[in-house]
């Protein structure tokens, strides 16, 4: 569960824990939970959840420790993609959920910060990313001049923390913002691709179609039925 804003508290097994916006928080299938969020504040959350035999030793092979984790912004657009496949159940979708929750998971810990340098310049290199994603023009030789590394640096120490190149994460996450505009907004698919840095619908249509199995206008129904 990750916060986006205000705050709220969790009780587990006779434990209350405060979660504050950026923060996220995960529990073991059976565990018991209660929620309650301060009076007179705003709050978001967002919340996924799965279950079955492997549920509990798969969030266990992260390693997290068992508190509220430094998460960053909440990434949306993964709950909506979610959201999205489970109202479609095809083969695919089913496939494709599983590794938008291993994202999902993964980036739980974002704010964990790794101390070493490796760690930091992969932070960095996020940070940016999730900042420039929308300018066409925002590439990696522009990460590496910002961060004042050799790309090639770049690219091997960024492949050895998260097993993605710079570039594949940025396209990645420009893509999954671009399917939140599409499943809430009316905006015409060049439009969408133009807010998020992809300069030519006719890739983004294509990036659609080989990630979810369908086109546009076909995530859009099912995403609106």
């Amino acid at each position: 569960m990750y916060s986006g804003g205000g705050g709220w508290r969790n009780r587990c097994h006779g434990r209350m824990e405060t979660v504050r916006a950026g923060e996220s928080l995960f529990r073991l299938p059976g565990e018991y939970r209660r929620k309650r969020c301060p009076d007179a504040v705003e709050t978001v959350v967002c919340w996924a959840t799965f279950d079955g035999e492997g549920a509990a030793p798969f969030l266990e092979g992260y390693g997290y420790p068992r508190r509220a984790l430094r998460s960053g912004e909440c990434p949306v657009y993964l709950f909506d993609e979610i959201a999205g496949l489970f109202a479609v159940q095809s083969p695919f979708s089913m496939r494709r959920l599983v590794s938008l929750y291993a994202e999902l998971i993964a980036r739980m810990g974002e704010g964990e910060n790794d101390a070493t340098e490796a760690g930091r310049l992969v932070n960095e290199c996020a940070r940016l990313i999730h900042a420039g994603y929308a300018d066409p023009a925002f590439n990696v030789n522009r990460m590496a001049a910002e961060l004042r590394v050799h790309r090639t640096t770049l690219d091997r120490v960024f492949r050895q923390k998260i097993r993605l190149s710079p570039i594949d994460y940025l396209i990645r996450f420009r893509l999954q913002r671009g399917l939140s505009l599409l499943a809430e907004t009316s905006l015409p698919v060049a439009e969408v691709a133009a807010r998020v840095g992809i300069s030519q619908s006719g890739y983004f249509s294509r990036l659609i179609r080989r990630t979810v199995g369908m086109t546009q206008s076909e995530y859009r129904l099912a995403r609106n039925l």
